[in-house]
């Protein structure tokens, strides 16, 4: 089709097409991890719609210079979706789309005896779950 109308196909989102920011792209930048990956079409929507998406930061804004069009402190509208940057627990919001940006910033000590094999060690690691502010087994 594109060489019978002269036309070159280009594939893009709808963030690029409205020119807002998108968090896969954010992620990427800065080294974060996507959590809740369900909710990114949901909450990506959400800003193309010029919906209320309130951001919740462990880190200043001026380390994340995209954001600070969107960081708003004072915005008592009703909130319609969320956007966490933590390495901390949350608690799901109530009935609505949310997405946790994690900063790779989580150290992992191991201590074991010689000969054991790295498979191990990264299978271990692999089953550990954050609880209560400590990594459990």
């Amino acid at each position: 089709m594109d060489s019978i109308i002269g036309a070159q196909p280009v594939i893009t989102t709808a963030t690029d097409v409205e020119g807002v920011i998108s968090l896969d792209v954010i992620a990427k930048d800065y080294g974060y991890q996507i959590e809740n990956k369900e909710d990114l079409k949901k909450v990506s929507a959400a800003f193309v719609n010029g919906e209320n998406v309130r951001f919740i930061l462990d880190e200043d804004v001026e380390k994340i210079p995209l954001l600070k069009d969107y960081v708003k402190n004072e915005d008592d509208r009703q909130v319609d979706a969320f956007v966490y940057i933590t390495d901390k627990e949350i608690k799901k919001p109530l009935e609505k789309p949310y997405v946790i940006l994690r900063p790779k910033n989580i150290v992992i000590g191991l201590g074991c005896k010689k000969g054991i094999a790295s498979e191990n060690l990264f299978l271990l690691v692999g089953e550990l779950k954050f609880t209560k502010g400590r990594w459990m087994n």
